[in-house]
Protein backbone atom coordinates (compact mmCIF):
# COMPACT_ATOMS: atom_id res chain seq x y z
CA UNK A 1 0.00 0.00 0.00
CA UNK A 2 2.93 2.78 0.66
CA UNK A 3 4.59 1.78 -2.43
CA UNK A 4 2.24 3.23 -4.84
CA UNK A 5 1.79 7.32 -4.64
CA UNK A 6 -0.52 8.23 -2.53
CA UNK A 7 -2.05 5.49 -1.12
CA UNK A 8 0.21 5.73 2.33
CA UNK A 9 -2.94 8.35 3.22
CA UNK A 10 -5.27 5.38 3.68
CA UNK A 11 -3.11 3.62 6.51
CA UNK A 12 -5.02 6.66 8.55
CA UNK A 13 -8.97 6.23 7.16
CA UNK A 14 -10.59 6.44 10.10
CA UNK A 15 -8.33 8.56 12.33
CA UNK A 16 -10.52 10.90 12.95
CA UNK A 17 -13.21 9.09 14.51
CA UNK A 18 -10.77 6.84 16.71
CA UNK A 19 -9.38 10.59 17.87
CA UNK A 20 -12.84 11.83 18.67
CA UNK A 21 -14.16 8.46 20.59
CA UNK A 22 -11.30 8.93 23.12
CA UNK A 23 -13.22 11.80 24.39
CA UNK A 24 -16.79 10.10 25.38
CA UNK A 25 -15.45 6.72 26.59
CA UNK A 26 -13.07 8.14 28.61
CA UNK A 27 -15.93 10.53 29.93
CA UNK A 28 -17.99 7.16 30.82
CA UNK A 29 -14.77 5.09 31.64
CA UNK A 30 -13.61 6.97 34.98
CA UNK A 31 -16.86 7.78 36.96
CA UNK A 32 -18.36 4.47 35.98
CA UNK A 33 -15.37 2.79 37.75
CA UNK A 34 -14.81 5.19 40.08
CA UNK A 35 -18.77 4.33 41.06
CA UNK A 36 -18.75 0.91 40.91
CA UNK A 37 -15.30 -0.10 42.78
CA UNK A 38 -15.93 2.18 45.49
CA UNK A 39 -19.86 0.71 45.58
CA UNK A 40 -18.44 -3.27 45.82
CA UNK A 41 -15.91 -1.97 48.35
CA UNK A 42 -18.77 -0.65 50.82
CA UNK A 43 -20.60 -3.86 50.19
CA UNK A 44 -17.41 -6.07 51.10
CA UNK A 45 -16.86 -3.83 54.20
CA UNK A 46 -20.62 -4.18 55.65
CA UNK A 47 -21.01 -7.72 54.52
CA UNK A 48 -17.76 -9.09 55.73
CA UNK A 49 -17.15 -11.10 52.92
CA UNK A 50 -13.81 -10.28 50.68
CA UNK A 51 -15.55 -9.55 47.08
CA UNK A 52 -12.65 -8.55 44.07
CA UNK A 53 -13.94 -5.26 44.10
CA UNK A 54 -11.46 -3.88 41.15
CA UNK A 55 -12.33 -6.62 38.86
CA UNK A 56 -16.28 -6.64 39.36
CA UNK A 57 -15.67 -2.83 38.49
CA UNK A 58 -13.81 -3.60 35.57
CA UNK A 59 -15.99 -5.29 34.27
CA UNK A 60 -19.16 -3.06 34.84
CA UNK A 61 -16.84 -0.33 33.24
CA UNK A 62 -16.29 -2.46 30.21
CA UNK A 63 -19.94 -2.92 29.64
CA UNK A 64 -20.66 0.43 30.40
CA UNK A 65 -17.93 2.13 27.93
CA UNK A 66 -18.53 -0.76 25.04
CA UNK A 67 -22.18 1.12 25.04
CA UNK A 68 -20.10 4.31 23.84
CA UNK A 69 -17.47 2.96 21.78
CA UNK A 70 -19.37 -0.05 19.95
CA UNK A 71 -21.17 2.86 17.29
CA UNK A 72 -17.73 4.55 16.94
CA UNK A 73 -15.99 1.56 16.84
CA UNK A 74 -18.36 0.70 13.79
CA UNK A 75 -18.14 3.71 11.69
CA UNK A 76 -14.32 3.65 12.22
CA UNK A 77 -14.24 0.09 10.90
CA UNK A 78 -16.52 0.78 7.83
CA UNK A 79 -14.74 3.57 6.65
CA UNK A 80 -11.28 2.11 7.29
CA UNK A 81 -12.46 -1.16 5.19
CA UNK A 82 -13.63 2.01 2.08
CA UNK A 83 -17.18 0.92 2.45
CA UNK A 84 -18.01 4.69 3.47
CA UNK A 85 -16.03 7.41 1.83
CA UNK A 86 -16.21 9.77 5.34
CA UNK A 87 -17.50 8.54 8.89
CA UNK A 88 -20.87 11.28 8.43
CA UNK A 89 -21.75 8.96 5.44
CA UNK A 90 -21.27 5.85 7.32
CA UNK A 91 -23.15 7.38 10.10
CA UNK A 92 -26.29 8.50 7.89
CA UNK A 93 -26.43 5.18 5.87
CA UNK A 94 -26.95 3.33 9.36
CA UNK A 95 -29.30 5.53 10.46
CA UNK A 96 -31.58 4.94 7.62
CA UNK A 97 -31.56 1.46 9.53
CA UNK A 98 -32.61 2.70 12.54
CA UNK A 99 -30.14 3.30 15.54
CA UNK A 100 -29.79 -0.12 16.34
CA UNK A 101 -27.53 -0.23 13.14
CA UNK A 102 -25.22 1.46 15.06
CA UNK A 103 -24.83 -0.80 18.05
CA UNK A 104 -24.21 -4.02 15.62
CA UNK A 105 -21.42 -6.32 17.59
CA UNK A 106 -22.01 -4.83 21.24
CA UNK A 107 -22.84 -8.42 22.78
CA UNK A 108 -19.29 -9.66 20.63
CA UNK A 109 -17.52 -6.15 22.23
CA UNK A 110 -18.77 -6.91 25.71
CA UNK A 111 -17.34 -10.15 25.70
CA UNK A 112 -14.10 -8.81 24.39
CA UNK A 113 -13.24 -6.24 26.65
CA UNK A 114 -14.20 -8.43 29.70
CA UNK A 115 -12.18 -11.62 28.64
CA UNK A 116 -9.54 -9.02 27.72
CA UNK A 117 -9.48 -7.56 31.17
CA UNK A 118 -9.59 -11.54 33.06
CA UNK A 119 -6.69 -12.21 30.61
CA UNK A 120 -4.87 -9.77 30.76
CA UNK A 121 -4.64 -9.67 34.86
CA UNK A 122 -3.98 -13.17 35.19
CA UNK A 123 -1.22 -12.88 32.62
CA UNK A 124 0.11 -9.90 34.31
CA UNK A 125 -0.43 -11.67 38.05
CA UNK A 126 1.97 -14.79 36.44
CA UNK A 127 4.73 -12.54 34.72
CA UNK A 128 5.49 -10.41 38.06
CA UNK A 129 5.68 -13.59 40.25
CA UNK A 130 7.92 -15.23 38.07
CA UNK A 131 10.23 -11.63 37.66
CA UNK A 132 10.53 -11.97 41.04
CA UNK A 133 11.26 -15.29 41.11
CA UNK A 134 14.12 -15.16 38.33
CA UNK A 135 15.28 -11.56 40.01
CA UNK A 136 15.90 -13.34 43.45
CA UNK A 137 13.84 -10.96 45.16
CA UNK A 138 15.55 -7.74 44.19
CA UNK A 139 14.05 -4.81 42.60
CA UNK A 140 13.47 -4.97 39.21
CA UNK A 141 15.10 -3.08 36.57
CA UNK A 142 12.98 -0.56 34.08
CA UNK A 143 14.07 -2.97 31.30
CA UNK A 144 12.96 -6.26 32.97
CA UNK A 145 9.39 -4.11 33.75
CA UNK A 146 8.77 -3.35 30.34
CA UNK A 147 9.19 -7.13 29.27
CA UNK A 148 6.83 -7.80 31.69
CA UNK A 149 4.54 -5.14 29.72
CA UNK A 150 5.22 -6.25 26.36
CA UNK A 151 4.45 -10.03 27.45
CA UNK A 152 1.35 -8.95 28.87
CA UNK A 153 -0.03 -7.28 26.01
CA UNK A 154 1.47 -9.85 23.65
CA UNK A 155 -0.20 -13.07 25.48
CA UNK A 156 -3.25 -10.78 25.82
CA UNK A 157 -3.53 -10.11 22.12
CA UNK A 158 -2.74 -13.46 21.22
CA UNK A 159 -5.47 -15.06 22.78
CA UNK A 160 -8.64 -12.45 22.29
CA UNK A 161 -7.35 -11.68 18.59
CA UNK A 162 -10.15 -14.40 17.57
CA UNK A 163 -12.72 -12.29 18.80
CA UNK A 164 -11.62 -8.97 17.61
CA UNK A 165 -11.56 -10.68 14.08
CA UNK A 166 -15.28 -12.07 14.55
CA UNK A 167 -16.73 -8.62 16.23
CA UNK A 168 -15.02 -6.54 13.44
CA UNK A 169 -16.53 -9.37 10.51
CA UNK A 170 -20.15 -8.43 12.85
CA UNK A 171 -20.30 -4.59 12.17
CA UNK A 172 -19.28 -4.77 8.54
CA UNK A 173 -21.06 -7.46 7.27
CA UNK A 174 -23.29 -7.26 4.02
CA UNK A 175 -26.64 -7.42 5.81
CA UNK A 176 -29.99 -6.89 4.35
CA UNK A 177 -31.41 -4.00 6.40
CA UNK A 178 -28.21 -1.94 5.57
CA UNK A 179 -27.64 0.21 1.96
CA UNK A 180 -24.33 -1.14 1.82
CA UNK A 181 -22.23 -3.36 3.56
CA UNK A 182 -18.87 -5.84 3.14
CA UNK A 183 -18.19 -9.10 2.66
CA UNK A 184 -21.74 -11.45 3.21
CA UNK A 185 -20.51 -13.69 6.58
CA UNK A 186 -23.63 -14.36 7.56
CA UNK A 187 -22.71 -14.26 11.24
CA UNK A 188 -25.61 -14.00 13.60
CA UNK A 189 -23.67 -13.61 16.82
CA UNK A 190 -20.26 -13.77 18.36
CA UNK A 191 -20.64 -17.97 18.59
CA UNK A 192 -22.24 -18.28 15.37
CA UNK A 193 -19.26 -16.52 13.80
CA UNK A 194 -16.60 -18.34 15.42
CA UNK A 195 -18.00 -21.61 14.24
CA UNK A 196 -19.07 -20.61 11.07
CA UNK A 197 -15.63 -18.73 10.18
CA UNK A 198 -13.30 -22.11 11.43
CA UNK A 199 -15.37 -24.32 9.79
CA UNK A 200 -15.66 -22.73 6.32
CA UNK A 201 -12.34 -21.12 6.31
CA UNK A 202 -10.21 -23.40 8.90
CA UNK A 203 -9.53 -22.20 12.37
CA UNK A 204 -6.39 -20.16 11.60
CA UNK A 205 -8.37 -17.79 9.76
CA UNK A 206 -9.40 -16.26 13.45
CA UNK A 207 -5.99 -15.08 13.99
CA UNK A 208 -5.81 -13.32 10.34
CA UNK A 209 -4.58 -9.83 10.78
CA UNK A 210 -2.81 -10.52 14.27
CA UNK A 211 0.49 -8.42 13.34
CA UNK A 212 -0.49 -5.39 13.71
CA UNK A 213 -2.64 -5.85 16.83
CA UNK A 214 0.11 -8.01 18.44
CA UNK A 215 2.83 -5.07 17.95
CA UNK A 216 -0.28 -2.24 18.94
CA UNK A 217 -0.78 -4.23 22.13
CA UNK A 218 2.67 -5.67 23.19
CA UNK A 219 4.45 -1.91 23.38
CA UNK A 220 1.03 -0.47 24.56
CA UNK A 221 1.32 -2.76 27.11
CA UNK A 222 4.86 -2.00 27.55
CA UNK A 223 4.16 1.86 28.22
CA UNK A 224 1.64 1.61 30.30
CA UNK A 225 3.46 -1.21 32.76
CA UNK A 226 6.03 1.10 33.04
CA UNK A 227 3.93 4.40 33.28
CA UNK A 228 1.67 2.38 36.47
CA UNK A 229 4.46 1.62 38.53
CA UNK A 230 6.24 4.76 38.73
CA UNK A 231 5.67 6.29 42.20
CA UNK A 232 2.71 8.86 42.41
CA UNK A 233 3.69 11.78 44.46
CA UNK A 234 0.12 12.64 45.55
CA UNK A 235 -0.73 9.00 46.10
CA UNK A 236 -1.35 7.89 49.95
CA UNK A 237 -0.59 4.28 49.91
CA UNK A 238 1.95 2.52 48.56
CA UNK A 239 2.48 -1.46 48.27
CA UNK A 240 5.98 -3.26 47.50
CA UNK A 241 4.30 -6.53 47.14
CA UNK A 242 3.42 -8.89 44.33
CA UNK A 243 -0.18 -8.31 43.30
CA UNK A 244 -3.06 -10.36 44.53
CA UNK A 245 -5.71 -9.85 42.07
CA UNK A 246 -8.54 -11.64 43.73
CA UNK A 247 -8.66 -8.71 46.52
CA UNK A 248 -8.01 -5.39 46.97
CA UNK A 249 -5.49 -5.96 50.19
CA UNK A 250 -1.59 -6.04 49.35
CA UNK A 251 0.68 -8.68 50.70
CA UNK A 252 2.47 -7.46 53.97
CA UNK A 253 6.04 -7.96 52.09
CA UNK A 254 7.48 -8.59 49.25
CA UNK A 255 10.40 -8.17 46.73
CA UNK A 256 8.63 -6.38 44.15
CA UNK A 257 9.35 -3.00 43.63
CA UNK A 258 6.08 -0.46 44.52
CA UNK A 259 3.33 0.30 42.34
CA UNK A 260 0.26 1.82 43.17
CA UNK A 261 -2.55 0.16 44.99
CA UNK A 262 -4.03 -2.65 42.83
CA UNK A 263 -7.26 -0.63 42.16
CA UNK A 264 -5.77 1.60 40.06
CA UNK A 265 -4.75 -1.45 37.40
CA UNK A 266 -8.12 -1.70 35.91
CA UNK A 267 -8.05 2.20 34.91
CA UNK A 268 -4.78 1.21 33.06
CA UNK A 269 -5.66 -1.76 31.78
CA UNK A 270 -8.88 -0.97 30.58
CA UNK A 271 -7.54 2.96 29.12
CA UNK A 272 -5.13 0.51 27.40
CA UNK A 273 -7.55 -1.49 25.72
CA UNK A 274 -10.12 1.84 25.06
CA UNK A 275 -7.13 2.46 22.31
CA UNK A 276 -7.39 -0.41 20.06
Amino acid sequence: MVSNAGEARKLYRGLGTSLVSAVPVSLVYMPTYEFTSQAFKRLSLNSGVPIPAAQLASVATGCACASVRVPLTLIKSRVQLGLFKSPSLAVAAALRTGWRELFVGLGATVWLDVLYAVIQFTALERLRQLGAFLGGGRVLTPGENALIGFLTGAITAVATEPLDVVRTRLQTQKRAAANKGGADFGYTGLLDGLRKAALTEGIAVLWRGLLPRLLLKSFGGMIWYCQLIQPHPTAEAYWTGPMNLLTDHPPTSSPLPRARLIFDLPRAIMSNHEQS
